[in-house]
């Protein structure tokens, strides 16, 4: 760009005078038309600069809003207490009709290190992916950081492992989950199959899950 700036500069005295030959004009032609060329390229390429810059900030601010959702839903679940008292109650309605009730529990492991905000991204993205699957007065609970329990009434056991399989595959094969190599453990326990006590059946769903 500066040679041909700098061609332009120095023939323009020549092409004045008229006493350029065709081919000096010619010559001194595509000159000029690089020099168009390449500042139409500058010009573009500020543009694309700005769009580049303008998409980075729109996907910060996503990123923002959906962090803040994803802590709102984490916030907005139920605790233990209220685990565990739907639990008793559940329970006392299945033993008194005779049908199983199962704890469907997941636990969501991070590599050591990784930063609470990436963490609470994490865990909120895998209880938007359980909360479609439950059905209609059930809830899912969360028993402590990145573990999440399901109550299914009237689920044996069987049923309970495949729905822990369908959603522990759902959860694996996120795509931000597996971008940051989170780790899913399940755990499901069944009443009869396995308990007949509630207590017994509080500290069953998350044996070897919570600390």
């Amino acid at each position: 760009t500066v040679l041909a700036a700098g061609l332009v500069v120095t023939a323009w005295p020549m092409l004045r005078s008229g006493k350029a030959d065709r081919t000096q004009k010619a010559f001194l032609g595509l000159v000029v038309l690089t020099l168009l060329f390449n500042a139409y390229v500058v010009e573009r390429q500020g543009k694309i600069k700005k769009l580049r810059r303008r998409l980075i900030e729109s996907e910060a601010r996503s990123l923002a809003v959906m962090l803040q959702a994803n802590k709102m839903l984490l916030a907005s679940l139920p605790g233990e207490e209220q685990f565990n008292d739907r639990l008793a109650m559940d329970l006392k309605r299945a033993a008194a009709a005779g049908q199983p009730i199962s704890v469907i529990a997941f636990k969501i492991e991070m590599p050591p290190g990784t930063p609470e905000e990436v963490k609470s991204e994490v865990w909120g993205q895998g209880a938007e992916l359980l909360i479609p699957h439950l059905k209609e007065g059930e809830s899912l609970y969360r028993r402590a950081d990145g573990v999440f329990c399901m109550l299914a009434v009237g689920c044996p056991r069987d049923a309970a492992e495949h729905l822990a399989a369908s959603l522990g595959e759902a959860l694996a094969t996120d795509e931000r989950s597996m971008k940051l190599a989170a780790r899913l453990r399940t755990r499901v326990t069944t009443y009869p199959d396995d308990t007949q006590s509630l207590h017994e059946m509080e500290q069953l769903a998350v044996r070897g899950l919570v600390a």
